[in-house]
């Protein structure tokens, strides 16, 4: 029997390339979108979250509403050209609709429970949605992009909303100040968005970013508590996830692009602000 040929031992050289072959086979590619630097995006973040910030800290369900109404409109101009979807001005028509029903559904209550007609508003705009599909004249080309365009859209606008109630709540307009502004704040860490490597830690750079500014908020507005740095975080985070999944898109490089994601990118969060509020703060 032939003897066995000892194994030749490996070298150095071999293990760090091996290393390296590992290491580079489990790195995340981003696209080149991803890593272009969108200042204005960042400062329309900014600016959207400061401007429904104070309108929440004025405790009016009117200027509030006002607020969000005209987020939602910035959203409805451009989301369907930013996800290049089809029958852009039918896909418009119909999220002002869903818009006017919800801002409906919310102010027509005068006490619990706030949100209880939230539900027709957005059956209402699902309605609309598949009947915008029956009248196009296009031959209804990309039918499931437009209808989950339409439907993304639909959220984003119902998940708004949610802020209203909070200023007849009994735990007031404080969380949505807090939330809100930790958003705005957390914004800036945007502008670091540069190489792959670099780019893969500003998801939790924003969380404590988020985090950071609610507490020192809510100690501004009237004290400490565990909330604020909950709200803060989940919501900075929220809304930083959104622009970066918007930011791979080809109309992300137009002003008007950059403009929906920051004020989608806000409306997102009304929903959870409204939900940690109502658990955790009253």
């Amino acid at each position: 029997m032939a003897d066995t040929p000892d194994p030749v031992p490996e070298t150095r050289a071999a293990r760090r390339a091996a290393r390296d072959a590992a290491r580079s086979s489990v790195t995340t590619v981003l696209p080149a979108l991803a890593t272009v630097r969108r200042p204005v995006a960042a400062g329309a973040t900014a600016a959207f979250a400061g401007l429904a910030a104070l309108a929440a800290y004025g405790d009016s369900r009117l200027v509030l509403a006002a607020a969000i109404a005209f987020l939602g409109l910035v959203v409805i101009r451009g989301w369907h050209t930013l996800l290049d979807a089809p029958s852009a001005r039918g896909g418009a028509i119909v999220l002002v609709v869903s818009l006017a029903a919800l801002l409906v559904a919310v102010l027509g209550r005068d006490g619990e429970p706030w949100l209880e007609q939230v539900p027709t508003a957005l059956a209402v705009g699902i309605i609309a949605t598949f009947l915008h599909q029956l009248v196009r004249k296009d031959g209804r080309a990309r039918l499931s992009q437009s209808i989950a365009t339409s439907a993304f859209g639909l959220a984003l606008l119902a998940s708004g909303v949610c802020l209203l109630p909070l200023t007849d709540s009994v735990a007031g307009a404080e969380p949505a100040t807090v939330g809100l502004g930790a958003v705005g704040i957390a914004a800036v860490v945007d502008l670091l968005v540069g190489p792959p490597r670099r780019t893969a830690w500003l998801m939790p750079l924003s969380m404590l970013v988020g985090g950071l500014a609610a507490l020192a908020l809510a100690a501004a507005l009237g004290g400490l508590a565990a909330w604020p740095l909950l709200m803060g975080v989940i919501c900075a985070g929220t809304s930083h996830a959104l622009r970066r999944v918007l930011a791979v898109l080809p109309g992300i490089s137009s002003v008007q692009g950059q403009l929906t994601s920051a004020a989608a990118s806000v409306l997102i969060v009304g929903g959870l602000i409204y939900t940690v509020a109502r658990i955790l703060v009253g």
